[in-house]
């Protein structure tokens, strides 16, 4: 029974594993989609000389627009991070502006790859490897997370000793 009540237990090494595993899910679900549907339109034209469509409009649109909100919403959300908070709720904070933004680069990538598979527009494709590419630069290492969460000195301490149970 204790031993279940541990593993259970928030400590940095399960924090900075479960933010990895969440940025690899978002990551993976527009690729995937786009790893499955790719072949189909290698068997077709592929349009390059196609105009600009309602649909590139919104492509663009979103894969801009989800690149700037994503950056300036993980901005703000991170800046209401109090120095003061217990580490915990640092650490809850941190993760849901890190699942924001991932989400606010997912959601164009996939739109532009449906648009993709519907249209064989080039320019589809390239939009929606555009936010992918972002994702990319944005992968949660520890240091980086360790920043965010703009530690005290005994908060940085119990973020150093990683399988340390965190209260």
């Amino acid at each position: 029974m204790a031993s279940e009540n541990q593993e259970n237990q928030l400590t940095p090494r399960k924090y900075f594993k479960t933010n990895i595993i969440i940025y690899l899910a978002l990551l993976a679900g527009p690729l995937v989609y786009l790893i499955f549907k790719f072949p189909d339109s290698i068997n077709t034209d592929l349009n390059v000389e196609q105009h600009l469509d309602s649909q590139t409009y919104i492509a663009i649109l979103l894969t801009f627009g989800g690149v700037i909100a994503g950056y300036f919403m993980y901005l703000q959300l991170v800046s209401k991070i109090d120095l003061e908070d217990a580490l915990s709720i640092k650490m809850a904070k941190l993760q849901t502006a890190l699942i924001m933004k991932y989400a606010l680069l997912e959601g164009p990538a996939f739109y532009a790859f449906f648009a993709y598979a519907d249209s064989n527009n080039l320019y589809h494709l390239f939009l929606g490897l555009l936010p992918i590419m972002v994702m990319l630069l944005y992968f949660p290492t520890q240091e980086k997370l360790k920043i965010a969460l703009k530690p005290n000195r005994a908060q940085r301490q119990q973020l150093d000793k990683v399988d340390q149970i965190i209260t």
